[in-house]
């Protein structure tokens, strides 16, 4: 169980095994009673907008293997973003410790994208593998299903 208040914690371990009725007073509040008379719990549903307001936080902290930060601007390629080609080539800039991630094939700047870290990463875990790549080095594979081959 989680809960911020330990108390509250505390309180939920000692009545829940001994629970004896539970009243639904509407679909926001029920109270649990205890077979103590002086023991009871309410629990009242979160409204809508601080639910939302949680999962997006949780949605913006998603963490990375990199030690940059998930919103970390990194370049990619049209193929990536658009055709869902798989990146194949990773380099980490010397110059300014940019993150590249591409699909392998000859690019147009027409075709560069920036996006997030946390994006590529999602899109292909395996990129993760490279976290620790030094800033002039690139890795590349034949297929999604090889491994990374770290060079430079």
């Amino acid at each position: 169980m989680a809960c911020d208040n330990m108390a509250v914690e505390d309180a939920l371990r000692r009545i829940l095994p001994n629970v004896a009725t539970v009243y639904i007073q509407n679909d926001s509040i029920a109270r649990l009673d205890s077979r103590n008379p002086s023991e009871y719990i309410v629990l009242r549903k979160a409204p809508i907008e601080i639910k939302r307001k949680n999962l997006k936080l949780m949605e913006e902290n998603k963490l990375t293997p990199f030690t940059d930060a998930p919103d970390t601007a990194v370049i990619t390629c049209c193929h990536v973003t658009d055709d869902g080609a798989p990146v194949l080539y990773v380099s980490h800039d010397e110059d300014d410790g940019m993150w590249q991630f591409l699909c392998g094939g000859e690019h147009s700047e027409d075709e560069a994208r920036i996006v997030s870290l946390r994006y590529i990463y999602e899109l292909d875990h395996s990129v993760g593998l490279l976290k620790d790549m030094p800033c002039g080095s690139y890795a590349e594979r034949e297929s999604p299903a090889e491994e990374w081959k770290i060079k430079g």
